[in-house]
C-alpha cells in the first residue's frame, strides 16, 4: 500500500469515529464492536506500511544527500580550478607586463645597439657552414617513374668510359624525390663539369646545379627612423669589426625585409654570407 493510499485509510476511520461520537447516547457501542476489531487490524497495518515506508523515505533521503553532497564537492572543485587558472592568467599577465616595461626601458635607456638573433638556430653557437658540391640530376623523359630509374638510366648513359674521358669525379650518388637523383662532388668545378656532360648529352636528363642560399638573421630593436636600404652603411660605420668583415668581395650583407614590433622599433630580416653570419652571432649585437 502507498502512502497515500495509507493515508486515505486513515482518513475513513477518523471520520468513522467522528460519526460515532455524534450518535444518540442510548446506542450501545456493542453494535460497534465488529468495526472496532476491524480498526485493530487496520491500525497495526497502518503502523507497518508507516515505518516501512519511512525506512524508504530514510533510503531516499540518504541518497539525495549523498548526491547533494557529491554535487557541492564538484561544485568546489570547480570553483577551485577556476580561481586556479584566474590565478594563473594574473600571473602571465604580471609577467607580460613586466617584460613589456622592461622592453621599454630597454628602448628608451639603451638606444645604442641592437640585438640580433639567428632566424635559423635556436643556439648561438659556432657554425662553420659544410661545403658540399652537389649537382641535381632530374628525368624528363617521361616514361622514367621514379629516381632509382633515373639513376639507373644515368648510370647507363654516364659510363665509366665517359667520366675517365671528361676528367670528372662523383663522390656519391643519391635517389631523392620528384624522379631526381643528387650527384655529391668534391669540388665545384667537377659539380660544372658533370652536368655540362649531362647536358650535351640531350638523353632526356637535365643537370642543374642548386644555388646556395646564404644564411638569415632577425634584428631586433632597430629604430624604425633608420631606412632599410641605408642599414648596412649605419652598421659598418658604428662596428669596426663588422666593417672589416664586409670589405672583402666575397662577404654581402643585405636586408630582406622589416617590420615595426609592438614597442615601436624595428625588427630587421637580413640575408648575410657565412663570414658575416659567424661574427654577427659571436657580437650578439650591432651598435647604431
Amino acid at each position: 500500500m502507498s502512502f497515500n493510499d495509507n493515508i486515505k485509510s486513515a482518513n475513513k476511520w477518523i471520520q468513522y469515529f467522528k460519526d460515532i461520537s455524534i450518535i444518540h447516547g442510548n446506542t450501545g457501542l456493542s453494535q460497534f464492536k465488529d468495526e472496532i476489531l476491524k480498526f485493530t487490524d487496520f491500525f497495526e497495518v497502518f503502523v507497518k506500511n508507516l515505518e516501512r515506508q519511512l525506512e524508504v523515505f530514510k533510503v531516499d533521503y540518504k541518497n539525495a544527500n549523498d548526491q547533494a553532497l557529491s554535487y557541492k564537492k564538484e561544485l568546489n572543485l570547480v570553483h577551485e580550478e577556476l580561481i586556479k587558472e584566474k590565478n594563473e592568467k594574473l600571473a602571465i599577465k604580471e609577467t607580460l607586463l613586466k617584460k613589456s616595461a622592461d622592453l621599454e626601458r630597454e628602448r628608451i635607456n639603451v638606444k645604442s645597439y641592437s640585438s640580433i638573433v639567428s632566424s635559423s638556430v635556436n643556439k648561438r653557437e659556432e657554425i662553420v657552414p659544410k661545403m658540399d658540391y652537389v649537382c641535381i640530376v632530374d628525368a624528363v623523359d617521361n616514361t622514367i617513374m621514379d629516381s632509382k630509374q633515373t639513376l639507373s638510366y644515368l648510370n647507363s648513359k654516364l659510363d665509366y668510359k665517359k667520366i675517365i674521358e671528361n676528367n670528372i669525379k662523383i663522390t656519391k650518388q643519391i635517389p631523392i624525390r620528384n624522379k631526381k637523383v643528387l650527384l655529391k662532388c668534391p669540388s665545384k668545378s667537377d659539380c660544372v663539369a658533370v652536368g655540362n656532360v649531362i647536358n650535351n648529352m640531350n638523353c632526356g636528363l637535365l643537370a642543374k646545379i642548386p644555388v646556395k642560399k646564404k644564411p638569415r638573421l632577425l634584428i631586433l630593436g632597430v629604430e624604425k627612423e633608420i631606412l632599410d636600404q641605408d642599414l648596412k652603411e649605419v652598421i659598418m660605420a658604428q662596428n669596426e669589426q663588422i666593417k672589416h668583415c664586409l670589405e672583402d668581395s666575397n662577404e654581402s650583407l643585405e636586408v630582406i625585409t622589416s617590420k615595426i614590433d609592438r614597442v615601436g622599433t624595428k625588427m630587421v630580416v637580413l640575408n648575410v654570407s657565412p663570414r658575416t653570419y659567424k661574427l654577427l652571432l659571436e657580437l650578439g649585437h650591432v651598435f647604431l
